[in-house]
């Protein structure tokens, strides 16, 4: 049960404090157990209609893997940036933190062009250790995060790239979060699966997302301000 919960974000609402989210949802009874959207829309329900608690464990443990594995199809693809510098000119335009994804890779030998006329081969292969971190990118878990951040990712092949020296990152594969600015680092999560990923990005956005919105709020004080003493 604990596993099948893990990618959800578990919210218990009150009928007696909760009365426009009952409503919104047309709630019938109690006891209802709602599948919502990241977008917080309707989607479906865990079935109830058997009330035995080993029945309603079954419930839960069959309903909510079969509707994640659903949504994963779902997911929006990562808009990459090409380098470091791109992506510091992107989060400055918008005010997104980043994430610099930073995975070792190969340089594989080219194969004649009449076997490759795509030259896929010549495309650098990342290890792997990095291929999984790429892949804990495609979980619905992480995807929910895309559009919080700007996204870089940063090849490291036989000479170690400036960009890894630039966000002081010692090893590969890794993850380096910077605010928006560019330069303030958010931390560097530890790669243990892509559940744990994910909160970190939570985390770190959640954070940048704050101080923003103090930042925001203190210029429109200030502003407010400026204009009273000119008055």
């Amino acid at each position: 049960m604990v596993v099948a919960t893990r990618p959800y974000v578990c919210v218990r609402v009150d009928q007696a404090t909760d009365q426009e989210i009952w409503k919104q949802f047309d709630v019938d009874g109690v006891g209802v157990f709602l599948l919502l959207t990241n977008e917080a829309k309707y989607a479906a329900e865990v079935p109830m209609t058997d009330m035995r608690p080993d029945a309603v464990l079954a419930s839960f443990i069959k309903t909510l893997p079969e509707f994640w594995d659903a949504r994963k199809g779902d997911a929006k693809a990562i808009v990459w940036q090409t380098d470091l510098a791109a992506a510091r000119e992107a989060a400055a335009k918008d005010g997104r933190p980043i994430a610099a994804v930073v995975v070792k890779v190969t340089e594989p030998k080219p194969l004649p062009a009449a076997d490759d006329p795509l030259g896929e081969s010549a495309v650098p292969q990342p290890d792997k250790a990095g291929a999984m971190l790429l892949g804990w990118l495609d979980e619905l878990e992480v995807a929910r995060h895309y559009e919080r951040y700007v996204w870089v990712r940063v090849d490291w092949g036989k000479e170690k790239p400036e960009a890894v020296k630039e966000l002081s990152v010692s090893k590969a594969p890794a993850v380096a979060l910077l605010a928006a600015d560019g330069k303030a680092s958010l931390g560097k999560p530890p790669l243990k699966d892509a559940p744990q990923l994910a909160a970190a990005l939570d985390k770190a956005a959640t954070k940048a997302e704050a101080d923003a919105e103090r930042k925001r709020k203190a210029a429109e004080r200030a502003a407010k301000a400026a204009e009273g003493a000119g008055e």
